[in-house]
C-alpha cells in the first residue's frame, strides 16, 4: 500500500465507520480496486479489515514472505482464517455493521463481489458472531466507503492530474493546429495518435513518467466528430466524413499516466475548433454563440460546485444554461468522477434520476463538466476541476477562446 493511500484509508471519517468494520475481499485480482489501493502483491484469497485505528491484512501463507506496507497475519487453512478473522471483530468490539464491496446505486466499478461471494462472506461472518456468542451483524454496502476513498485526491495525485491534464491540452492543440481542410475524421484522430506518439519520448524524460497510454480505449481515443456529425451523441464513432470550410470540429481525448511510485492518474479533455472559409475573418456568430454558451456554461458549473452539493444540483446549473441559450437538451450526463482512470467510480454529475447524482460531491475530488451544444456545427468542451470550499478549480488551462484553424492555435 503506498502511503497516499495508506493516509486516505486512515482519513475516511469516523462516522462513516461507527459501529462497522469494512471487510474488503479479493482473490487472485478479483477487485480492480482492491488492486489499486491495498495491494497487488498476492493471489490467493485476501481479506483487508477496516475500522477506526486499525488497518489488517489476513494473507495466504503462499503470500506470505512480501511487504505491504501494512500490517498482515497469515493464514495456512479456513480454520486459521476463521480464527483471525474473529480475533479482528473481537478488537473491533464487535461491530454491529459489517460493510462488504457491492453496489445499491448499480455502479458496477464497486460491485466487485459476485453473488456467490456475497453469500460466502455472509455466512462466514455470521457464524463467527454467532459462535463467539454475538448476534448477527447488519450487512452493508460499502459504496460510500468507496467512493469517499475514491473521490477524495491526495496532493500528489492532484499534481499528477495536471501534469495528466495539461499534457492531454497540449496534444490537442498540437493536433488541432494542423488540421486541413478535407481531412476526415479518422485521419485527425490519427494526426492525434501521431502526435502524442512524436511528442513522448521527451514528455516522459521530463515529468517522472514510466508510461503513457491512452485513457480509454486505442479505438476510440480520442473521438472525433465534426460539422453535420456533432448533433450525434457523445460517445459517437469517429468516421470517414471529411471536414469542410464552415464547420466545427471537436475532439475528445485524454492520457494515462504511470508515474515512477507506480501510481497512475488519466485525463479526459474535449476542445473545440472552427475551420473557416476564405472569406470569414472570424466564426460566424452562430458559431462562436456555441462556443461562448459552453464556456460560460462550464465556468458557472466551475463557481458553483462545492462540497456536499448532490451531483444533480451541478448538473441541473450547467444544464439549464445550455437549454435557456435555446440549444436541445443533450443525452449525456454533464461530468463524472476523474482520477485512476477517465470514468472512476462516485458521484456523477447528471440529471436526478441518476441513482449516483444523488450523490454528494466529495471535497478534494476531481470531475469532470463536459456541456454539449448537440446540433448541426455544434460543439462540446470537456474540463477537469478540483473541488474545494470555495469552489472549482482548473486542473489545466481552459478553453476560453475558439480554435481557429489556420489562425490563431
Amino acid at each position: 500500500m503506498t502511503p497516499d493511500n495508506l493516509e486516505k484509508i486512515n482519513n475516511l471519517s469516523n462516522d462513516q465507520l461507527k459501529d462497522g468494520i469494512w471487510v474488503w475481499f479479493s482473490a487472485d485480482g478479483s477487485d480492480r480496486l482492491f488492486d489499486m489501493y491495498i495491494t497487488n502483491k498476492y493471489s490467493s484469497p485476501t481479506y483487508a479489515l477496516i475500522h477506526p485505528g486499525m488497518i489488517q491484512l489476513l494473507v495466504s501463507t503462499l503470500d506470505a514472505d512480501i511487504d505491504y506496507g501494512i500490517p498482515a497475519k497469515v493464514y495456512s487453512k479456513q480454520e486459521t482464517l476463521t480464527q483471525l478473522l474473529s480475533d479482528q471483530f473481537a478488537y473491533a468490539e464487535w461491530p454491529r455493521k459489517v460493510f462488504l464491496n457491492f453496489s445499491k446505486s448499480d455502479d458496477p466499478k464497486v460491485d466487485s463481489l459476485g453473488h456467490g461471494l456475497f453469500l460466502f462472506l455472509v455466512n462466514k461472518i455470521s457464524q463467527i458472531y454467532l459462535n463467539a456468542g454475538h448476534q448477527e451483524p447488519s450487512f452493508e454496502s460499502a459504496e460510500d466507503l468507496f467512493y469517499s476513498l475514491i473521490e477524495r485526491r491526495s496532493k500528489k495525485q492532484i499534481e499528477h492530474m495536471k501534469i495528466a491534464a495539461e499534457r492531454a491540452a497540449d496534444i490537442l492543440k498540437k493536433s488541432f493546429s494542423k488540421i486541413q481542410s478535407g481531412m476526415s475524421e479518422h485521419q485527425i484522430y490519427e494526426l492525434i495518435q501521431r502526435t502524442m506518439k512524436e511528442t513522448q519520448e521527451n514528455f516522459v524524460k521530463n515529468h517522472s513518467v514510466t508510461a503513457e497510454s491512452y485513457s480509454w480505449n486505442k479505438d476510440s481515443c480520442p473521438i472525433v466528430l465534426v460539422g453535420p456529425n456533432l448533433q450525434k451523441g457523445g460517445h459517437a464513432e469517429t468516421s470517414d466524413y471529411c471536414i469542410k470550410e464552415g464547420q466545427t470540429i471537436y475532439a475528445d481525448f485524454g492520457v494515462k499516466l504511470t508515474f515512477f511510485d507506480g501510481s497512475t492518474v488519466s485525463s479526459d479533455l474535449q476542445r473545440m475548433a472552427y475551420l473557416p472559409k476564405p472569406t470569414e475573418a472570424n466564426a460566424p456568430a452562430e458559431v462562436q454563440k456555441v462556443f461562448n454558451t459552453l464556456v460560460t456554461a462550464i465556468r458557472e458549473g466551475v463557481k458553483i460546485i462545492k462540497p456536499g452539493m448532490f451531483g444533480y444540483e451541478v448538473d441541473n446549473i450547467v444544464r439549464s444554461y445550455i437549454t435557456d441559450a435555446g440549444f436541445p437538451n443533450y443525452d449525456h450526463s454533464t461530468g463524472h468522477p476523474i482520477g485512476e482512470v477517465a470514468h472512476s467510480p462516485g458521484t456523477l454529475i447528471g440529471e436526478k434520476e441518476k441513482i449516483r447524482a444523488q450523490r454528494k460531491i466529495q471535497d478534494m475530488g476531481t470531475y469532470t463538466i463536459e456541456p454539449r451544444c448537440q446540433i448541426t456545427n455544434g460543439g462540446s468542451i470537456e474540463e477537469m476541476v478540483l473541488v474545494t470550499d470555495n469552489g472549482g478549480v482548473y486542473l489545466c488551462e481552459p478553453q476560453t477562446e475558439l480554435w481557429i484553424v489556420g489562425r490563431n492555435i
